[in-house]
C-alpha cells in the first residue's frame, strides 16, 4: 500500500505518519485527493489494481494506534546527528518503506500514562483525566453521606416499620378497636400493606414518612452539593493546565492562526486584510508591526456543497451496485453514472471561481508565535469587545458604540470601500482540520432556527421513550416483586438510550457548527441530556409519588437496576467493536478473485472504529449524573458509580491503545471544557432541587422549614459560580490555592506561563501535510492548481518566493503574473476549480473528513532538508523556502536515485521511495482527466498535442495541464533533455539522467497524462509508448504562455517525426485522445526502472532513473485505433 507520507520537502515527518496512519484508514470511503479531476465511478474502478486481502490486513494494522510521535523523533535525531536526511536514516535502519516504520512503532500499554496520549491531542488525555474527576467526586459525595446514612438507620428489629409508612396512610390502629384486638389490627395492617425494599439501602426512607427532625442531615446533604459545585473551578484550572501542557510539546497550525469574524461580506481582498492586520494586530501604535504570512478567506460554498453531496450520494450507490455482483454495463450501474455526470455538469456550470461571496470570516497566519500570543491578549482579553461582540449576537449595534470600543483599544475599524467600519472579532484559530467551512458565516437566527428543529425531533424521541417507560412501569406494578421485570426495564430503557445516542449524532450533522469541536460538543450536550432524561428523570415522573419510592418495585428499586445496568453491565459492550464487527462480516463475504470493488473500499471494511469521544463523555455523565440525582434515595449509587467509571476507564483505554483505530483528528480540549460544564450546571441546579424533592416529605414541619430557607441560598451560590466567566474563577482558584499552603502544583502540576516556539511558520509548515495547512483545507483554495497555491509558502526573498507565478513565454522572456485580486486569482484559475472542486467537496464529507487530517506534532526546534532527491544537480535544488545543502556528490551509493524495483510507478529520483520516473507505464490513468470514457476492453492514451491561438481555445474541451517547475529533481543532464531514438526502445536504457523532466524524476511515463501529449509513438513494427519530456509543457491560463525546458529544441517525436514549435501567442494544447484496444496491451514487468536494488542493471544510482528494461508492448497488429 503507498501512502503519501512526504511534507514538503518530501521528509517524511511524525506529521505526515500521524496522517498516514489515520487519514488511510478513511480512504475507504472512495474519495480522491483534493486537487483530482472528478471522474465518474466506472473511471475510478478502471483505474485501481486488483484489490488484495494482504493489502487490507497491513492497512488494519498500520491504522491501530501506536507511539509514532516518541519513535520518529528519536529517527530524526539519529539522522540529525549524522548529518543524513530522514529517509536516508530510516533506509539504513532497514526500513525500505515508510509502512514498515510504522508498523515498526510499539504500541502503548494499557498501564501508560495518560499524558504519553498527548500525541493524539490534548482532548484524549482531558477525557481519561475527566473520568478520574468524576471517580473522585463520587466518593467524595459518598463518604459526605456515609453519616447520613448510618444515622438514619434504626436499630430496633422491627427497623422496616418506617418504611413502611411511606406505602400506607398510616400506622395507628383507630382508637375504636379495643385494646385486647388491637396488636392484631397492627399486623393485620403490616402484612396486607405493599412490600418495601430492604432497611439496609440505607436509604433516607429509614427515617420514616414526616420523622426526620436533623437539620444537620439536610446541612450535610446541601453543603456537600455546594462543595462539589465549586471543585469544578480547581478542575478547570487542571485541565487548563494539562492543554498547556501538551500545547507546550508539540507545534500546531493554530499556534499561528488567528480566526477573523465580522468582516464584509461583499469586499473580500487577501491584501487589505493583511495590511490592516500588519499593523493593528499587536498591541500599541501602528509601528508595532507584525508580518502576515497568508490570508485565507472563508469563501461562502454553501451553493456549491449540495451538488457534492449528490455526487457522493451516487457514488456510494455505484459501490453498492458493484458489491452486489452488478455489472458495468448494467442499466441500473449506467445509470448512476448518467446521473453523476450531469450533477457534474451543474456544478460546473456554477463557476465556482467568479461566482464568490464571503462568509465574513477569514484566517490570518502570523509568522511568530509570540505575535500570534501577543495578538490574542490585545483582542480576546478586551473587556470592550467582550461587551459588544456578546449584545451584537442578540441586538444591532450602532456604528457609535463599535467606534468607542475601536477608540478606546487604539485600533481603527476595518473599513469597506463606502466608508462603513467594522469591528472584528479575532479569537485563536481552529486547526485546519477542526474547520467546518461550509458553514462559517450563518447567522445567530439561521442557526438557531435550525437547531431548535432539530431540538423538536428530540423532544419528540424523548416522549416516545416516555410512553415506553411509563407502559413497562405499569407491567411491573402488576407484576410486583419480580427482579426479572425490573432488569428488563432497565435493559430495555438502556436499548432506548443507544438509539438516543445514534440520533443524536445523528441530528447533530445538519445544525450549523463553525468548527469540528463544536460539532462534537453539541453531541455530547445532547446525548447527555436525553440519556439521563431517559435514564432518570422519567423515571422521577413516572413515579413521582412518594408512596411509590420505596415499595417493593418502586423508584428505588428501578434506579438501583438502572444504576448497576448502566455503571457495572453496560461498559462491558465496549470491549466489541460492533461497528467493525459489522464491517469484517461484510469483508469475509468477498469473492478476492472475483470482486470488483477498489482496494480502498476494502481497507475501510478492514479498519476498526475510533474512540468516539463525546459519546463516552455522555455515557460517562450519564452514569455519574444519575447516581448523583437518585443519591437521597439509593446512596450505594455512588459506589457502583466509581465502580462503573473505572470499568469505562479501563476498557477505554484498553480499546484505544491495542484495538481502535487512531484518531484521524487532533482531538481538542473543548470538549472536555463543555462536559465540565454541563456537569457544572447540573450540580449547581438541578441536584439542589431532586435533593429538594427527595428529603422534604421525610421531614418535620420544622425541618422542612429549615430545608426551604437553606435550599435556595446553596442554589444562588452554586449557579453563581457557574456564572462566573471561566478565566475568573481560575484566578481566584488560584489565588485560593496559594494561600492555604501552595498546594496547587501538587494538584495542577507547574505553571506554564509561555508556551510560544522560535520556530517561525515557514519551517513549521514543512511539519504538516496539506490537511493542516489552511490554504490547502479550504474547498476552494484546494481546488487551485499547485503553482497557484502551493502546498509550502515559500519565505519571501527565496527563490521558489520570485519562481511562484514566474512563466516562460514563446519568445523566452521570463515574465511574473500577479493577479490584481483575490478574487481575479479564482477567475483566472476557474477551469482547474470546476476540475477539481467536486472531489475536494466529497472528501471532505468522508468518515471523519479523512481529506483533511489532523496531524501529530513533533516538538521541533527547527528542520533541516538535506540533499534527498539525488542526481548530479541536485545540489541546487531548493524546496519550499528552505535551501538544501549543498553538494557536489553524485551519490554513486545513493539508495534514493533508483526508487523501487517492485513498486508500481518505478524509476527516477523522487522522495526517496519510488518516484514516478524511470521505465515506461501504460496505464489507462488518462481516461478520467480527460473526460474520455472507453469501452470494455479499451485504454486511453494521449495523442499528438497540436498548436493551438489561445484566443480561440475557448470551446476546447481540454483539461488543463499540471504546471511543471522545470529540473526540479532532474537527473545528471536534465537541462539537456533528449528523447530516445526509436532505435534505442528495447535497450535497458542506464544512461544515467537523460530520462527527461517528467513530473517526479528521469524517465518516462505514459500514465503522467496532466502534461498531454507526452507519449510519442513511433509506428514501424510495435508502438512503443515513452515520454518525450522536451514537449513537455506548462500551461497557465492566466496567461496562455509555454514554458520549455530546452526553448532551442523544442520537439515532439510523433508517427512522422513531426516538430511543434508555437509561434507568437500560441501555445501547445492536448488533441483529442486516442482510444485503444487493449486485448494484446502486455504488461511486462511494468515501473521496474530505477536504480536502487539493481544499479547496474536499472540506469545507476543516484542519477534520476534511466529507462525500464523491459518497456511495456503494444502490437500495431492487433491495435485497433479510434479517434474521438
Amino acid at each position: 500500500m503507498d501512502v503519501d507520507m512526504g511534507g514538503g520537502d518530501g521528509t517524511p515527518t511524525a506529521t505526515t505518519v500521524g496522517i498516514a496512519v489515520a487519514g488511510a484508514a478513511h480512504a475507504a470511503a472512495g474519495q480522491q485527493q483534493p486537487g483530482g479531476s472528478p471522474t465518474s465511478p466506472t473511471a475510478r474502478q478502471q483505474q485501481r489494481p486488483k484489490a488484495t486481502k494482504a493489502a487490507a490486513e497491513e492497512h488494519q494494522q498500520l491504522s491501530l494506534v501506536r507511539k509514532v510521535q516518541v519513535s520518529f523523533e528519536t529517527v530524526r535525531q539519529q539522522a540529525q546527528q549524522k548529518g543524513v536526511d530522514v529517509p536516508r536514516q530510516l533506509k539504513d535502519l532497514g526500513y525500505n518503506r515508510f509502512e514498515d516504520f510504522i508498523l515498526s512503532c510499539e504500541q502503548f500499554t494499557w498501564t501508560c500514562d495518560p499524558m504519553a496520549l498527548a500525541e493524539l491531542g490534548p482532548g484524549m488525555v482531558l477525557y481519561f483525566d475527566f473520568l478520574k474527576y468524576l471517580m473522585s467526586l463520587a466518593a467524595f459525595f459518598f463518604v459526605c453521606y456515609l453519616p447520613a446514612m448510618f444515622a438514619v438507620v434504626k436499630g430496633q428489629d422491627d427497623r422496616e416499620l418506617e418504611l413502611k409508612s411511606w406505602v400506607i396512610d398510616s400506622l395507628t390502629v383507630p382508637a375504636s378497636v379495643n385494646p385486647q384486638g388491637a396488636g392484631a389490627v397492627f399486623t393485620w395492617l403490616i402484612n396486607n400493606s405493599p412490600a418495601v425494599v430492604p432497611s439496609y439501602y440505607f436509604a433516607i426512607g429509614n427515617t420514616g414518612k414526616g420523622v426526620l427532625n436533623d437539620n444537620w442531615v439536610i446541612v450535610l446533604y446541601l453543603v456537600s452539593l455546594f462543595f462539589g459545585a465549586i471543585s469544578v473551578g480547581p478542575y478547570s484550572v487542571r485541565q487548563e493546565r494539562i492543554d498547556q501542557e501538551c500545547d507546550l510539546a508539540s507545534v500546531y497550525p493554530n499556534d499561528y492562526g488567528l480566526f477573523i469574524r465580522n468582516l464584509p461580506r461583499d469586499e473580500c481582498e487577501e491584501s487589505k486584510i493583511k495590511e490592516y492586520f500588519e499593523q493593528n494586530a499587536l498591541p500599541g501604535d501602528r509601528n508595532n508591526r507584525c508580518e502576515v504570512v497568508k490570508v485565507i478567506i472563508a469563501w461562502d460554498i454553501t451553493m456549491f456543497k449540495q451538488y457534492s453531496d449528490k455526487q457522493a450520494q451516487l457514488g456510494k450507490q455505484y459501490f453498492t451496485l458493484l458489491q452486489k455482483g452488478a455489472e458495468k454495463d448494467d442499466p441500473k450501474v449506467l445509470e448512476v453514472k448518467t446521473q453523476f455526470e450531469e450533477v457534474t455538469k451543474e456544478l460546473k456550470s456554477l463557476k465556482a471561481g467568479q461566482n464568490l461571496q464571503g462568509s465574513g470570516c477569514a484566517i490570518v497566519v502570523l509568522k511568530h508565535q509570540k505575535d500570534h500570543r501577543a495578538a490574542l491578549d490585545k483582542w480576546e482579553r478586551s473587556i470592550w469587545l467582550k461587551m459588544v461582540h456578546g449584545l451584537s449576537e442578540s441586538f444591532p449595534v450602532c456604528a457609535c458604540l463599535e467606534g468607542f470600543v475601536a477608540y478606546m483599544m487604539g485600533t481603527p475599524l476595518y473599513k469597506n470601500s463606502a466608508g462603513e467600519g467594522h469591528l472584528l472579532k479575532v479569537t485563536r484559530a481552529p486547526n485546519p482540520s477542526d474547520v467546518n467551512w461550509q458553514d462559517l458565516g450563518r447567522g445567530n437566527c439561521e442557526s438557531l432556527l435550525q437547531r431548535w428543529q432539530l431540538y423538536s425531533v428530540m423532544g419528540v424521541m424523548i416522549g416516545v421513550c416516555f410512553v415506553c417507560t411509563w407502559l413497562l412501569s405499569e407491567w411491573a406494578d402488576d407484576e410486583e416483586g419480580n427482579m426479572w421485570v425490573n432488569m428488563t426495564t432497565a435493559l430495555t430503557v438502556a436499548a432506548l438510550n443507544g438509539i438516543l445516542l445514534f440520533a443524536s449524532r445523528y441530528l447533530t450533522q445538519f445544525e450549523y457548527h463553525e468548527t469540528k469541536t463544536s460539532e462534537d460538543g453539541s453531541t455530547t450536550k445532547k446525548m447527555t441530556v436525553a440519556m439521563v432524561i431517559n435514564t432518570a428523570i422519567i423515571q422521577f415522573i413516572v413515579y413521582r409519588d412518594d408512596e411509590h419510592w420505596f415499595r417493593d418495585g418502586g423508584l428505588v428499586t428501578q434506579m438501583m437496576f438502572m444504576v448497576l445496568t448502566h455503571a457495572v453491565i453496560m461498559p462491558w459492550f465496549g470491549m466489541i467493536d460492533i461497528g467493525f464487527k459489522m464491517k469484517q462480516y461484510a469483508a469475509n463475504r468477498i469473492d478476492w478473485e472475483k470482486t470488483k470493488l477498489p482496494q480502498e473500499k476494502i481497507n475501510g471494511m478492514y479498519t476498526p472504529s475510533e474512540l468516539d469521544l463525546p459519546r463516552r463523555y455522555a455515557i460517562s455523565l450519564k452514569i455519574f449524573l444519575t447516581a448523583l440525582l437518585c443519591l437521597p434515595l439509593f446512596p450505594w449509587a455512588m459506589p457502583f458509580c466509581v465502580l462503573g467509571l473505572m470499568l469505562q476507564y479501563a476498557v477505554d483505554k484498553y480499546m484505544l491503545v491495542t484495538k481502535f483505530a487512531r484518531p484521524a483528528f487532533t482531538k481538542n480540549p473543548e470538549n472536555a471544557f463543555d462536559a465540565l460544564s454541563l456537569l457544572h450546571g447540573t450540580m449547581s441546579l438541578f441536584a439542589p432541587l431532586t435533593f429538594f424533592l427527595f428529603l422534604r416529605p421525610a421531614c418535620t414541619d420544622d425541618v422542612k422549614g429549615f430545608l426551604t430557607g437553606l435550599l435556595f441560598p446553596v442554589m444562588f451560590a452554586s449557579f453563581a459560580t457557574y456564572l462566573l466567566p471561566l478565566p475568573v474563577w481560575r484566578t481566584f482558584t488560584r489565588t485560593f490555592c496559594c494561600v492555604i499552603g501552595g498546594c496547587d502544583k501538587a494538584f495542577y502540576g507547574k505553571d506554564i506561563e509561555d508556551t510560544t516556539h522560535d520556530m517561525d511558520y515557514y519551517t513549521a509548515q514543512m511539519m504538516w501535510g496539506k490537511g493542516m495547512k489552511y490554504h490547502k483545507s479550504h474547498p476552494l483554495y484546494a481546488a487551485l492548481p499547485d503553482k497557484v497555491n502551493p502546498e509550502n509558502i515559500p519565505r519571501p526573498g527565496s527563490s521558489q518566493a520570485a519562481q511562484q507565478g514566474a512563466q516562460v513565454g514563446a519568445g523566452g522572456q521570463q515574465t511574473v503574473v500577479v493577479p490584481t485580486s483575490t478574487v481575479q486569482m479564482f477567475q483566472q484559475n476557474q477551469q482547474a476549480i470546476e476540475v477539481n472542486l467536486a472531489n475536494v467537496l466529497i472528501s471532505y464529507d468522508q468518515v471523519n473528513r479523512a481529506g483533511a487530517a489532523n496531524a501529530v506534532v513533533i516538538p521541533a526546534s527547527d528542520v533541516q532538508v538535506s540533499n534527498n532527491y539525488g542526481g548530479g544537480n541536485a545540489n541546487t535544488v531548493q524546496t519550499s523556502g528552505v535551501v538544501v545543502q549543498q553538494s557536489s556528490q553524485h551519490f554513486t551509493v545513493d539508495p534514493y536515485g533508483g526508487g523501487r524495483q517492485q513498486g508500481s510507478y518505478g524509476g527516477g529520483s523522487a522522495y526517496g521511495y519510488g518516484g514516478y520516473g524511470g521505465g515506461n507505464y501504460v496505464m489507462n490513468f488518462g481516461a478520467a482527466r480527460m473526460n474520455y470514457q472507453p469501452a470494455p476492453g479499451q485504454i486511453v492514451i494521449p495523442a499528438a498535442p497540436a498548436t493551438v491561438d489561445p484566443r480561440q481555445s475557448a470551446g476546447m474541451m481540454v483539461q488543463q495541464p499540471t504546471v511543471v517547475q522545470p529540473n526540479i529533481y532532474g537527473g545528471q543532464q536534465a537541462q539537456q533533455v533528449q528523447t530516445f531514438p526509436p532505435q534505442q526502445v528495447n535497450q535497458n536504457y542506464n544512461q544515467s539522467g537523460r530520462g527527461g523532466r517528467s513530473s517526479s524524476g528521469g524517465g518516462s511515463i505514459v500514465q503522467n497524462v496532466y502534461n498531454f501529449g507526452q507519449s510519442a509513438c513511433n509506428n514501424n513494427q510495435q508502438h512503443n509508448y515513452h515520454n518525450n519530456s522536451s514537449s513537455q509543457q506548462t500551461y497557465n491560463s492566466s496567461s496562455y504562455q509555454n514554458q520549455y525546458q530546452n526553448q532551442n529544441q523544442p520537439q515532439y517525436q510523433s508517427n512522422h517525426q513531426a516538430q511543434y514549435q508555437p509561434g507568437g501567442g500560441q501555445y501547445i494544447a492536448a488533441a483529442a485522445p486516442v482510444v485503444v484496444a487493449a486485448s494484446q496491451v502486455q504488461y511486462q514487468n511494468p515501473g521496474a526502472g530505477g536504480g536502487y536494488q539493481q544499479p547496474q542493471q536499472y540506469g545507476g544510482p543516484g542519477y534520476g532513473g534511466g529507462g525500464n528494461n523491459q518497456p511495456v508492448i503494444i502490437s500495431a497488429a492487433d491495435v485497433q485505433v479510434v479517434r474521438q
